[in-house]
């Protein structure tokens, strides 16, 4: 490690190059082609940078000689460690392990993604608004978190350490065995370089349609249609919770190309619509009338998507520490199902997976179909599953709202009690079970009462309904 201020050349002091080159134009226009008023063609591009996100504080902070930690093992459990957690430590020092370091690339520089669209928008009969959009983009040096100093990756350079992986049976190969190789930087335990490694691509069709108010039954309403498909090699650029993510940084550390996939948030298709009515009761009444048929509102958002694409995991894998993982392909893809849990009440097998590991030894099973076990994290890939194959189900959403208002005497203030539903039909949607695509892990529960490896998913998403009292002034 070396401090900011020894640096040499234009590193010297520090963290890493400045980037001056971060040019961004934009660019739009808008047509009138008939000059009537009523066709408009709209068109526009631009780049777009995204700031740093504040690794530099990682490499100042997390990083040795001022942070680093040491784990105790095989600690026996006796009265004074109950009383004083101190006396885990033995009267002598404790010698510092590998750290772990964290390392934001020298060069790096900063992401920026090309974005263009184009929209031609006519009004018809005078209160209805169609429109048709085509957007895209494109996402280039984005950031990524990439662990380049793994268990065994020391093989990678010098393949005199590496043995062969046996299956359970004690004959078949597997694959290389990095278990008595060293990492890259055997001082070192993993190194997480903050890097411009990620790249992304979107294009997306929109058709829209919507209408002015009519005034005479107070109806306004809408819709609109998105057909899309967002593609990248890492959907974050650090941690994420997604039921896609399958460990952090690339399955290849060398080699990002290998996740090209549809992004973990892709939605294929998307329709939603919307109204708000305003009742045109008593509208002429002045009245008894005016305070209660007056002032009625009912309003209402429906939204229908297909589900978002999830990978399967392969955790263990025996040098993985946290690393993206996948199992190999080694058959056909299996289809999707629904089939309820022998045990669990709210737990259905949604995506079959065959059993990759041998309960007895925790070894490969030889000749897994349609999944084997991931050799290792340093590879080889040939063979490995694609990132985000598969799909999660749909969503359906249908929430509304009845509202009631009363005008205030003073500063044309009023009074609103609202009602809101959300997921009025109560439709339960279907969820992937993010701990079960790891399939080294038994998530299902057959009728036979054997516990197996597959993708679970439960039903959620209640009916609520909001009370609510409002003032608007």
């Amino acid at each position: 490690m070396m401090r900011t201020v020894d640096a040499p050349g234009k590193l010297k002091g520090r963290f890493y190059l400045p980037d001056y080159k971060n040019f961004a134009p934009r660019m739009g226009l808008a047509y009138d082609p008939f000059g009537d008023g009523k066709t408009a063609v709209r068109a526009g591009g631009g780049l777009f940078y995204d700031r740093r996100v504040g690794w530099e504080l990682f490499r100042a902070f997390q990083n040795p000689p001022a942070y680093s930690f040491v784990r105790l093992d095989n600690i026996a459990l006796t009265p004074e460690i109950v009383t004083d957690e101190y006396a885990v430590f033995p009267n002598s020092s404790v010698p510092l392990g590998r750290s772990l370091i964290q390392a934001p690339d020298l060069h790096m520089r900063s992401a920026y993604t090309a974005a263009w669209n184009a929209t031609v928008e006519r009004e018809l009969a005078g209160r209805l608004v169609a429109s048709a959009s085509y957007l895209g983009s494109s996402g280039s040096k984005l950031y990524a978190i990439n662990n380049v100093n793994r268990v065994g990756s020391g093989g990678l350079l010098n393949a005199t350490c590496l043995s062969t992986r046996m299956a359970a049976d004690g004959i078949t190969p597997i694959g290389p065995d990095y278990s008595s190789c060293p990492r890259l930087n055997s001082e070192l335990a993993n190194l997480s370089v903050r890097q411009n490694g990620g790249h992304s691509s979107y294009h997306a069709l929109q058709v829209r349609l919507d209408t002015q108010p009519l005034s005479k039954i107070g109806l306004e309403f809408g819709g609109n249609y998105t057909l899309s498909h967002s593609i990248d090699n890492r959907s974050v650029s650090g941690l994420s919770l997604s039921v896609a993510e399958t460990g952090v940084g690339y399955l290849d550390a060398f080699r990002p190309e290998l996740d090209r996939g549809s992004s973990d948030f892709d939605v294929r298709h998307r329709l939603t619509a919307h109204f708000i009515w305003e009742l045109p009761l008593a509208s002429g009444a002045n009245d008894w009338r005016r305070h209660i048929f007056r002032g009625w509102e009912f309003s209402g958002f429906f939204s229908y998507q297909t589900g978002q694409p999830f990978s399967l995991a392969d955790f263990g894998t025996p040098d993985f520490t946290g690393e993206r993982t996948r199992p190999r392909l080694t058959g056909t893809l299996p289809h999707r199902t629904l089939i309820h849990d022998a045990l669990a009440p709210n737990s259905y097998l949604f995506l079959p997976v065959n059993q990759v590991y041998d309960p007895a030894s925790g070894l490969c099973i030889a000749d897994a179909a349609p999944f084997g076990c991931e050799v290792s994290v340093n590879g080889p890939f040939e063979h490995t599953l694609s990132r985000n194959v598969f799909r999660q189900p749909g969503l359906f959403f249908l929430n509304t709202a009845l509202i009631k208002n009363f005008h205030l005497p003073r500063d044309a203030a009023k009074l609103q009690i609202r009602t809101e539903f959300y997921n009025l039909l109560n439709h339960p949607n279907l969820y992937v079970n993010g701990s079960s695509t790891d399939i080294s892990t038994r998530s299902f529960t057959a009728g036979d009462g054997l516990v197996l490896p597959g993708v679970t998913a439960s039903f959620r998403d209640n009916r609520q309904i909001v009370l609510a009292l409002k003032i608007i002034y």
